[in-house]
């Protein structure tokens, strides 16, 4: 259920010809009328949970034999490849608002401040 205004919340009702167009009915008298001429439905419960999360990280690495026993390893890891934002489940969810289905804030499993947070480094190891 999304919330249709303060203190009070009911089902999203949706049109039969369009069943993602959340914002078509926006008033209980258009949702009852519709319903009663069979025009639209219900909404599933849980429809409008936000986008899904991706990232994709990779690590490159190139093994150098310098003599027996020595081995130098050198090193290339990117987080975020993708660059994606990531917002989650945060998305505004009152139908009747004009930022509805507009992003809130966004995941960030790197815990850096800004949403798109891609970032690479180099390194290299010697092993004996």
């Amino acid at each position: 259920m999304l919330a249709g205004g303060s203190d009070y919340s009911r089902p999203v009702i949706v049109p039969n010809s369009d069943p993602t167009n959340y914002t078509a009915i926006g008033s209980d008298v258009a949702a009852f009328n519709c319903l009663a001429a069979g025009t639209c439905h219900q909404a599933d419960y849980d429809t409008v949970r936000g986008d899904p999360f991706f990232q994709m990280d990779m690590r490159i690495a190139k093994n150098i034999r310098v003599r027996e026993g020595w081995n130098l390893q050198l090193i290339f890891q990117a987080f975020d490849l993708t660059n994606k934002t990531n917002f989650g489940s945060n998305f505004h969810n009152t139908n009747t608002s004009g930022s509805f289905m507009k992003p809130e804030g966004f995941i960030n499993p790197s815990s850096s401040f800004t949403p798109r947070a891609f970032s690479g480094e180099f390194g290299a190891r010697f092993m004996f």
